[in-house]
């Protein structure tokens, strides 16, 4: 038979829950997660945002930053015992490209029990600008080779030619080699991200060029086992 001219569709090219799976990517990087345990895991954190109409359609619009689902994710393995999780960086919303939440978050959390969550950074949003990349680089850096059994999650956005918009993408930080932040990332996209140089990170939408990956600060939450001595 012929071979097809067009490929065909991979996992994460049609769907936008790149945010689940770099949770479910730190946990099998951590805990080893099975593949069954991962399917439960995924079906789980769908149905929480499938209960409001208005949530779920958010997020298949890409209208967030999707930050409110990876604590409600990181939350529930926190209760459950197995992860110990930081915010280092406290939300400052700016206009723009409503990157870091311009507009008021259409995660509804009223009547939530915040007990468990990421512990965050103190701090209003807004009062502050956000770190600079060195900031953030030495945070992340100091984390990741500061014990065993760690890694960090943060939303990546990359500036595509123009008239092609953003590219906004959700990974799993597994360690640093030579100047370079490694991912463990779902993405099997042809050109996709595997590394992060230092000397390409921005944290200031400003500072955009194709060359460059901007890291919104308010997005990193680094995690560890509970298992870690």
């Amino acid at each position: 038979m012929k071979q097809p001219e067009r490929s065909a569709f991979y996992q994460g090219q049609l769907d936008v829950f790149c945010a689940a799976y770099a949770v479910l990517n730190a946990l099998r990087l951590l805990h080893g997660l099975r593949p069954l345990e991962a399917r439960l895991f995924l079906h789980e954190a769908l149905r929480d945002i499938a209960r409001d109409p208005i949530v779920f359609q958010t997020a298949l619009d890409q209208r967030t930053d999707y930050v409110e689902w990876v604590d409600a994710m990181l939350e529930r393995q926190i209760r459950r015992g197995g992860l110990c999780v930081h915010a280092p960086f406290a939300r400052a919303p700016r206009p723009g490209l409503g990157i870091d939440g311009g507009t008021p978050s259409p995660w509804r959390a009223s009547g939530k029990d915040n007990a468990g969550a990421p512990e965050q950074a103190s701090g209003q949003a807004g009062e502050a600008p956000g770190p600079n990349p060195e900031t953030l680089w030495r945070t992340l850096t100091a984390w990741l080779t500061g014990g065993e059994a760690r890694c960090a999650l943060f939303q990546f956005i990359r500036f595509a030619p123009v008239g092609h918009g953003l590219i906004r993408h959700w990974t799993c930080c597994s360690g640093v080699e030579d100047e370079e932040l490694v991912l463990y990332d779902c993405s099997r996209e042809p050109g996709a991200l595997t590394r992060i140089a230092r000397c390409r990170l921005i944290t200031d939408e400003t500072a955009r060029a194709a060359e460059n990956v901007l890291i919104p600060p308010h997005t990193a939450r680094l995690i560890r086992s509970r298992l870690e001595s």
